[in-house]
């Protein structure tokens, strides 16, 4: 209970800062394609290099020291890239850095950058945590209707929590199809599922205009938790790690950057689940606007079983429907051809084979003197599919090369690929697997914690 109303005491500290006098921050927008900037000891140009070959990465946070015309001496507060030095703000009349406030990309608030200048966490919570706080976007058993609480009731068990994992799922899911899992997780770990607006028990909720737009929902309802994690938290310092499924890394990437130049936080891992990076397409060009234009016929190529439920013209139906439509186009709209958020921490990426598998097996029946029974029932979905799909030649959503990408996300490379032999899209969470790797990471950082 202590440790409970500390949380909720302390975690109003966080703004409580913002009122400091802060020199301007900037952010590092530039020097993407060569590494990052570089940074001498001096103002002049011709100054040495602080570290040869050592830049200050691109999505860095630093604070203004000095500033001589298009030179910045700066003090590093978040990215990788030496702690101090000077930089070009432009070359050849390219931002290399911005002012970072409430017009910069992140649309963060300034009040939020000067809450986070205190600094990441300096102390390391060793002990059970607090049970998360919890809302209508982060719902646990008892927020479901009597029906379904009591298909769950009794899978409950107490927490000791030591490290939370926090889930953003895919296209078309929602908490209670997340619950099961969640329940399974071993009882030193808290995971917390956010319910999308228009999913779920918020159904009724209209849905996100943007990706942008559900960041802001998912940040307002998160905010409380993370801050307990932050410089003057109850629980500064303690792990947690980040998951996403499908279109849920795009959120989970969001996430991630706003977590750092806001509050300081980087997690302690992410976990995704069978997608690529927000910079890598899932849809062709014919796919996508197929999509947008015309549904019916993009579900008739991507997901047939999807038509059983088009203009039924009943409430069920129409919001699986709607969750599939304006979710993929939501999805679509989110792609973004850079790498925006460089990850300080591990990235385990779990790759499904189940398509692969189909194309290997259908490329060896197109050929063959005697094609398979199923190559010859499915051949015309599987071409039609193939046209959608932003995946060379395949029917998959993705191929082996672009989950490769995601080293191109990390600061820290310390990137981990995994095919998962036999899974699905859908279901890969389920898949033992992926279960028995899941936990095994997040103990790692429990037992580094203790």
């Amino acid at each position: 209970l202590d440790l409970q109303f500390s949380c909720l005491f302390r975690g109003g500290l966080i703004l409580a800062m913002s009122f400091n006098s802060e020199p301007p921050v900037w952010e590092v927008v530039g020097g993407g394609s060569a590494g990052g900037l570089v940074v001498r000891v001096g103002q002049d140009l011709k100054s040495p290099e602080v570290s040869t070959g050592h830049r200050l990465a691109t999505g860095a946070l630093v604070t203004q020291i000095d500033l001589h015309g298009e030179r910045l001496h700066y003090k590093k507060l978040t990215g990788s890239g030496p702690a101090t030095g000077w930089v070009s703000l432009k070359l050849k009349g390219k931002e290399l850095l911005v002012k970072f406030g409430k017009d910069a990309s992140a649309g963060v608030d300034r009040k939020e950058v000067d809450a986070a200048a205190v600094g990441p966490p300096q102390q390391s919570f060793k002990g059970v945590l607090p049970l998360l706080p919890r809302d209508v976007a982060f719902p646990h058993v008892d927020d479901l209707t009597n029906k379904h609480k009591a298909k769950f009731t009794d899978k409950v068990t107490e927490r000791q929590p030591r490290i939370r994992l926090f889930c953003m799922y895919g296209v078309a899911d929602s908490f209670m199809e997340w619950l099961p899992f969640m329940l399974e997780a071993p009882d030193w770990a808290e995971l917390a599922v956010y319910e999308c607006r228009a999913h779920g028990i918020r159904a009724e909720e209209k849905w996100d205009n943007s990706m942008e737009d559900r960041l802001e929902d998912l940040w307002t309802h998160i905010r409380p938790a993370l801050e307990q994690h932050a410089v003057g938290g109850c629980i500064e310092g303690a792990p947690f790690a980040l998951l996403g499924h499908s279109s849920g890394v795009f959120l989970m990437t969001l996430l991630a950057e706003r977590a750092r130049k806001t509050l300081f936080l980087e997690p302690a891992a992410v976990f995704v689940l069978d997608r690529p990076p927000p910079d890598v397409p899932t849809l062709s060009d014919m796919g996508s606007k197929l999509l947008f234009e015309d549904s019916a016929q993009f579900f008739d190529h991507f997901l047939p079983n999807m038509l059983h439920y088009y203009k039924k013209n009943n409430k069920v139906s129409d919001a699986i429907w709607d969750r599939w439509c304006t979710g993929m186009q939501l999805a679509v709209r989110a792609t973004r051809m850079n790498a925006y958020h460089m990850f300080g921490c591990p990235i385990f990426d779990f790759a499904a084979t189940s398509f692969w598998e189909m194309d290997e097996q259908f490329a060896k029946d197109k050929h063959a003197s005697s094609p398979s029974k199923k190559w010859l029932e499915t051949k015309a979905w599987y071409e039609k599919r193939v046209q959608v799909m932003a995946s060379t030649d395949s029917c998959s959503e993705w191929d082996k090369n672009q989950h490769e990408r995601w080293h191109q996300w990390s600061s820290v490379d310390k990137v981990s690929i995994q095919n998962v032999i036999g899974a699905d899209h859908a279901s890969i969470r389920f898949h033992p697997e992926v279960k028995s790797a899941l936990w095994r990471e997040l103990r790692h950082f429990v037992d580094a914690a203790v």
